[in-house]
Order: structure tokens, then sequence, then C-alpha cells
């Protein structure tokens, strides 16, 4: 056995298998010892499939397939000595390398042969290792024939113990290696190269042809705008369409640079931009993690050291983006349905007067956000599978398939209820959409109780507030039922917690509420100064720099800070001990699981509000002039396309890889800087392709139904053109009420 290759493996027994098969028909291979545990998916192989298996030799490597194959003690048996010291040391981090190891082959060599495919398989909590096989041995047979050899191994073990008990070490490694190849043959899942189809489908011609007409419009555009309109104007010649102006590439990147004047929430800004690269960074970590080569023991030591808490921290962004979303819809929308006086505490709101202006906001915000959402919807869909290759990329390409049935849930933002097969939420089509599904939905909730808050206040309040203890009290429910971890990274809490509606409105309700007593602080001081002050918070700061702060102010200003620093690293306290992923050495205790996941994403909310207490009357110093700086303006205009694309980067980045990459802080660093550098730039494109024009066709559609009196007060509201918070909303406007979003631009 030692010398023994597994094909030469094979060719010695093929004779036996053919004289037992002639014999016994297809009677089925009992395993005179007794089969491992586990029934498996399709009954053993019979003897006559076994020689056939051996006989046509349709699975024998060739010498160059051996060699552009992974080394593997499972696909391709080394010597038994060397599995005996895989095996016998019972050492925890030497089984869990041989557990997770990820290994490619050489797939350029392989694929040079003419006779030859590259296919990956991938063991559920084990291997995934590439294998070079003949063009006529699909993965199904090769897997079939190392049955009939795991067979032949158990028997033997067998009557090797019960002949020579001195050998029973040896034995007990032949038995395990039985079991695992048979466990590898029963739970793989194998994919090949040319899996890949790259068909190109009516509806990715469709999507091309569309790309291309839009980029010769853009170009024809800016010629027409840009450079002939100056001419034909001094030469007092017909002038360009005025439509063009539209699609200006021009002056639309000049809008883009353009900045605000000052505003009190200006460090809005900063934070939006910095949360989608956190946001950014998560989720390349988890697909680099889980792609790695060296998965053990690189990433399982890098996840129990305290920068694991980094990688944690990164899916709290995403509550930053709901608190934002919250506090500026109740802004934008309060300052143009509530005009009343300080001391007028309530004032009459008509049923048609109230849907109108909830339906108004709701076209607005879905006219913004939804062009360049279903633009790199059906590029993910239709185009990314045509521009990428490798052994993996058959792998990463079937959320596109879900994509192509379930596509309209997502253009109807409820993808994080309905789907298909379970296909829904973060593991539908899209799964990052998970966010604008949810945001959206909570926008329309509160569009829809906004515009009674003028004669029913404290009814508004109210249900904001039943909003945040619903999301606190389902969530705790859940995690107690579920028995979730305190990270999405756990399966339960991932299905159950993470993107349900129910458990995340939350930390967007107390965005709503703290949006509503900004509202009315600048309601009262507008009331004191003579309406001398602007309508709302956010249009202008205070021109005598900020008042000594009092004792209340200091307190929530530590408060909110103590808070968000204890959210983030509270779960060091139960992670320490075995990491992310060991639950039996995590120090936590199920009710506290429970009661973090229950509170935390309200108590991230209200430590936010703490720090913008603070930096609103212009205290903060450094950190404040940092996340207000002009710079982040024109990146927050681009950061919901930059969510939008940084996944396709990803995806793009690590599955057209021709190997496993390696798992290192360096590898880490300088992919992150490649997937947002590209992010930014493909937002950049799809900006000036569709996101601005769309932005500015709405601008005008509402400008000529505003000069015809055909909308109601408050259509005509800049601030919803504009997105609301990262990824999805801007900051507050500062334009003139009335005025026209492309006017103001």
């Amino acid at each position: 056995f030692g010398a023994m290759s597994g094909a030469n493996f094979g060719g010695r027994i093929s004779t036996l298998l053919v004289l037992l098969g002639a014999v016994l028909g297809n009677a089925q291979w009992g395993g005179g010892g007794g089969r491992p545990t586990g029934a498996p998916d399709e009954p053993p192989p019979s003897l006559a499939e076994c020689a056939a298996l051996f006989l046509s030799g349709q699975c024998n490597q060739t010498s160059l397939q051996e060699l552009a194959s992974a080394g593997s003690p499972l696909l391709r048996p080394l010597p038994f000595y060397e599995i005996f010291s895989v095996l016998k040391s019972g050492d925890k981090d030497t089984l869990s390398a041989w557990g997770s190891w990820k290994e490619m082959g050489n797939y350029e060599l392989c694929i040079d042969d003419r006779a030859s495919h590259h296919c990956t398989i991938r063991a559920f909590g084990g291997p995934s290792l590439g294998i070079c096989l003949p063009r006529q041995c699909t993965v199904h047979d090769y897997l079939r024939r190392y049955k009939c050899e795991e067979l032949l191994l158990f028997d033997s073990a067998n009557a090797t113990a019960a002949l020579i008990p001195a050998l029973a070490n040896a034995t007990a490694a032949l038995l395990a290696l039985s079991k695992a190849l048979d466990y590898l043959a029963v739970k793989s899942k194998s994919f090949c190269a040319e899996d890949a189809d790259y068909t190109v489908t009516p509806s990715a011609r469709n999507l091309f042809i569309l790309s291309g007409a839009l980029l010769a419009l853009v170009l024809l555009c800016t010629l027409a705008h840009s450079a002939l309109r100056p001419a034909c104007e001094a030469r007092g010649l017909p002038l360009p369409p005025a439509w063009c102006e539209h699609w200006d590439a021009i002056g639309n990147s000049r809008r883009l640079l353009a900045t605000r004047k000052d505003g009190e929430l200006d460090f809005l800004d900063g934070m939006r931009v910095l949360s989608t690269g956190y946001v950014e960074l998560g989720h390349m970590f988890l697909i680099a993690a889980f792609t790695s080569k060296n998965v053990v023991p690189a990433v399982g030591a890098y996840l129990q050291s305290f920068e694991a808490t980094l990688i944690v921290g990164a899916f709290s962004a995403v509550d930053t983006f709901f608190f934002m979303s919250g506090l500026l819809c109740a802004l934008s929308l309060l300052a143009h349905v509530d005009k009343r006086a300080a001391d007028e505490p309530r004032t009459s709101v008509g049923v048609a007067r109230a849907l109108g202006q909830t339906a108004t906001a709701l076209v607005h915000r879905y006219l913004r956000l939804t062009p360049v959402y279903a633009y790199v919807l059906f590029f993910y869909t239709y185009a990314l599978p045509l521009l990428g290759s490798g052994p993996l990329w058959a792998q990463s390409i079937g959320d596109g398939n879900v994509c192509e049935r379930t596509w309209w849930t997502n253009l109807l933002y409820v993808n994080n209820l309905l789907g298909e097969d379970g296909h829904a939420g973060t593991a539908g089509c899209m799964g990052w959409s998970w966010y604008l599904a949810n945001d959206m939905q909570f926008f329309a909730a509160a569009a829809l109780l906004l515009p009674w808050y003028p004669s029913a206040p404290r009814w508004v309040t109210s249900l904001f507030g039943v909003s945040v203890l619903s999301s606190a009290v389902s969530a705790g429910v859940l995690s107690h039922v579920f028995r979730a971890d305190i990270t999405c990274l756990d399966p339960a809490n991932a299905d159950h917690i993470y993107g349900q509606p129910y458990t995340r409105q939350g930390t967007y309700a107390v965005g709503a509420l703290f949006g509503i007593w900004l509202h009315e602080r600048a309601r009262r001081a507008r009331h004191a100064a003579g309406d001398a002050l602007p309508a709302a918070i956010g249009r202008a700061p205070s021109q005598t720099g900020p008042a000594p702060a009092s004792w209340r102010e200091v307190g929530c200003c530590v408060g909110g800070g103590v808070l968000l620093v204890a959210i983030f690293v509270l779960p060091w306290t139960d992670l320490r001990s075995g990491g992310l992923f060991e639950r039996s050495a995590q120090e936590w205790a199920q009710w506290q699981k429970d009661t973090y996941n229950a509170t935390q994403r309200q108590l991230w909310a209200v430590g936010l509000i703490g720090l913008s207490l603070w930096f609103i009357p212009g205290r903060g110093g450094m950190v404040r002039e940092l996340l207000r700086a002009k710079i982040w303006q024109p990146l927050a205009k681009l950061s919901f396309g930059a969510y939008l694309w940084h996944l396709v980067v990803i995806f793009w980045l690590y599955f057209s890889a021709l190997d496993y990459k390696t798992f290192s802080r360096l590898d880490i660093t300088v992919n992150y800087l490649t997937v947002l550098m590209l992010s930014y730039a493909l937002s950049y494109c799809s900006y000036l392709l569709v996101e601005k024009p769309m932005m500015n066709l709405e601008g005008a559609l509402f400008a000529a139904l505003a000069r015809r009196g055909k909308h109601t007060r408050g259509v005509a509201n800049p601030a919803l053109s504009q997105p609301l918070v990262s990824p999805v909303a801007a900051v507050t406007a500062q334009w003139t009420e009335g005025e026209p979003p492309a006017a103001a631009t």
C-alpha cells in the first residue's frame, strides 16, 4: 500500500473486480465490515460498475493531469505514512488544516491540454481542491470510482485488524481515510471551468446596446452642449436642444465637484463616505477569508486576535446608514409639511393632502434611486458572467440565475421579504441589496406618518417609539429561540435577525426621532428670532462660534462615545478565547447574547445622537473639521453607486483568479484599496451614464408640473431628489424652497 498512487491502485484491483462482477452481476457491495455512518445520497456502486470504471480507463489520469491536479490525500492518495502523520497525530491544528485545505492545482497547465478539463471539488466543511481530469471523465464518475476504492480500503482495514492485531494503529488510519473518502464523495459540491456559460443572451445583448446608446448620447450631448453651444451663441446660430444639458458629462462633472454652503450637518458627509468604505472592507474580508488557501492557520489566528473586532464592527456601519437615513428623512419631510409657528401646537392636515405628500415623497425617492440600481442589477445579472474566467468563475455566477427570475422583487424593493427557494434577503438576488429594500420600506412608513405630524405630533412620535421597542423585542426573542450568536457570521443570526426589517427598523426610528427633535428646536429658534433663521436645521452654521458647553451637553457627548466604544469592543469579551466560529469556547451565556442582539443597534444610534449633539453647534475640533471637509461632498454623491458596485468588483477580483489567494494583512490592504478605487470609478461612470441624467430629468419633470400648477404644496422637494443617506441618502440639500433641482444644482 505504501507506494501505490491512485491510478496504480485502481489498475491492480481491476482484474479482481471484473471476476467478482461477472459472478455477482449488479449486486451491491455491502462492505463486509459495515458502512460508515450516514446514508449516502445514492446507493454504493455495484461490483460491475466498479469493474467498468476501472477497466474503461475513462478516469485514469495521465502524468500531465496528475501534475496539474492539487496534491491531496483525499483525491490522490499519498503514501499512507503521510496520511498517518495527519490522522494519528490528533493535533487539532493539523487536522483543521487538512480539513480546510484549499488548493487549485495548475489550472493553466490543465486547460492547455485539449484532452483535459479542470474541475473543483468542494466538500462541505472540508477541502476545496482542483483536479485535472480526462475530458471524458465527469466529477461524478471520478468520485464513484473513489467510492469503489473506499469500499475496498474499508474491507481491507477490517480484515487486517482481525488477522493482525499488532497493526491496529495502521488499520485505524485506513478506516479514517475510508470515511474521509466517503464523506468527500457524498457531501461534495463540484463544478468545472466549462460550466461557465458565455452565451450572449438577448437580455445581455439588450444591456450592451443600451449601454452603448447611453455612452453615445453622453458623448454627443457633451460635444453639443459644452463645445458647440458657446460657438453657436457667439455666431447667432441655432442652439443644440436644451435636453442635451441633462447628459452633458462636463456639466454633470462640474455639478459633482460643486460644494454646498457650510451647514450644521456637513459632518454627515464624512460619516457617509467612511461608513461606505467600512462596509466594503467587511464584505471583502469575508470573501477573502473563505477563499484563501491558508484559512488555517492564518485566518483562524486573525479571528482570534483583537483585530477581529474591526471586522465585526464593520457591520455597525449599516446601522449608521439607517440612523442617518431616518434623521434626514424626518428633517427633509418636516421642513415641507410642518409650517407651524412655535406657539401653535397643532394644525389640521387633510387626508388628501397628507396622502399626496406621501405619494410625492415616494415617487421622488423611487425615481432617484431606481435607475442606477436597475442598471447595476442587470449588469450583475447578464453582463458580469461574461466578463470573468478561471477555475472558480462557474461557482461565483450562480446568483445570476436567481436574479434572472427574481429581479422584479429588487426593483419593487421587496427582495428582503420575497424570494425563491429560500433566496431572499442577504441570500437573495444581489444579496447586499437587502439594505436598499429595508431602507425604502422604512422611508415609505416614515413618509406615511410624518405628514400627520403637524396635527398629531404625539401620536407620530409615539409610533416611532413603538418601532424602536418592537425591534428590540423581536431581535431578542429571535436570538433566544434560534440561539443566535452576536455576529451575522452565525447562520442563525444572518437568517433570522441581521437583514429582517422588523429587527432593523429601530435604528431608523431613532434617527427619525432625533430629526423630529432637531426640527422642533429649529422651529422654536426661528420663532424666538422673529423668523430670521432658516426654516430647518442644517441650512446655516452658527456665525459666532459654539457657545460654551453645558454639563448636559458634555454628558451627552461622553455618553454617546462610551456607547459607541462599548458596542464596538464588547464582542471581544465573548470571542477572545475561541474566535468567531468556536462557540464552545465563547464566554457569554445565551441570555447575554440575546440582550446584545436586542439592544446593540438602537444603542449604537443613541451613541451617534450624542456625537451629533456635540458636532452640530460647531464643537468637535479636528474630528468635526475632518468629517465636514469639502472633499467628502463629491465622494458622498458617488457613495450610493460605490455601494452598488463594490461586491461586483470583489466577485470579479477574487473569483476570476487562477488560484486561491493567500490571506495576509498586506494582501487584504492592497485588494481593499483596489476594490475601493474601482467601485468609485464605476460609480462615476454610472453617475454620468444613468444616475445624474435621470436626476436632471426628474427635476425637469417636476419643475414642468410646478409651472403648470399640477402638483400640490410640497411636491417640489429638491432634498428628496438627492439620495437620503449613505448608501441611499445624501446630506440635506441646501437649496432654496421651491427651486427646481436641476436649476439649483
